[in-house]
């Protein structure tokens, strides 16, 4: 139990290290594009924002400790999660591919150090990664007044809202796809189909091809919420998919 709360510990303190990175990289493209988020408004000082970030930093590393790889993992986590907003970030779709990693890496780590099955583990994470992917292609449409503003080249600004649009209903069509495959490989217990089917894929995909999501900043805004409100139920299909 130690081991496990350690590792919970450390993805919690690594995430908020990157978290925090990102806002004080992003403050001037924040002032743009989403104005009340903490540091662009003032709610949040930056140099206490650093020290934030530095504490969170020592904590992830040093309870990385007790986990598989032990302080090496926990550092090079923290340096990936800091180099993204630095300079990954800045790279197309390299960028979204990093952020998508890093979200569906937890699950794995976690089923390692309580001695779980692998195989489903890597699965899941695998579905984490494609929706995470997805999601984060969507952001930049939403953010690329800001992103263009202060030079940051995303899919979003470089292909522009229509061409970025159709990549993210492209992802959630592969998405789907792996989701529905997935099952079939470990012969998964009905209350996954019927968890992952109604609260996730069926309401992602219609809202991902009935919103105009190509051509509309409220659209892509509502697209986003949905995500979010679709993470739960797939989060549960997971639960279901690894205890299986």
């Amino acid at each position: 139990m130690a081991s496990v709360l350690a590792g919970a510990a450390c993805i919690f303190f690594i995430i908020a290290v990157a978290n925090v990175v990102n806002d004080l990289v992003d403050q001037a493209a924040d002032a743009i594009s989403s104005p009340a988020r903490p540091l662009p408004s003032g709610a949040v000082d930056r140099r206490d924002a650093v020290v934030l970030a530095v504490l969170c930093a020592v904590g992830g590393i040093a309870s990385s400790a007790v986990g598989p790889g032990g302080m090496a993992l926990g550092t090079a986590l923290l340096l990936v999660s800091v180099v993204y907003s630095l300079a990954i970030k800045s790279t197309v779709l390299a960028g979204n591919a990093t952020v998508a990693t890093l979200a569906a890496f937890p699950l794995t780590y976690g089923v390692a150090i309580a001695h779980g099955a692998l195989g489903r583990a890597l699965s899941g994470s695998l579905l984490i990664l494609l929706y995470m992917f997805a999601y984060e292609v969507l952001k930049t449409i939403r953010d690329i007044e800001g992103d263009r503003a202060v030079g940051c080249v995303t899919v979003g600004t470089a292909a522009g809202q229509l061409k970025t649009g159709n990549l993210f209903r492209f992802l959630v069509v592969v998405y789907a796809c792996v989701a529905v495959a997935v099952p079939l490989r470990f012969h998964e217990h009905p209350a996954y189909f019927v968890v992952m089917l109604t609260g996730c894929l069926v309401p992602v995909a219609a809202a991902a091809f009935l919103l105009p999501v190509t051509t509309s900043a409220e659209a892509v805004t509502r697209m986003l919420r949905s995500m979010v409100l679709a993470w739960l139920p797939g989060l549960a299909a997971l639960w279901v998919h690894l205890a299986s």
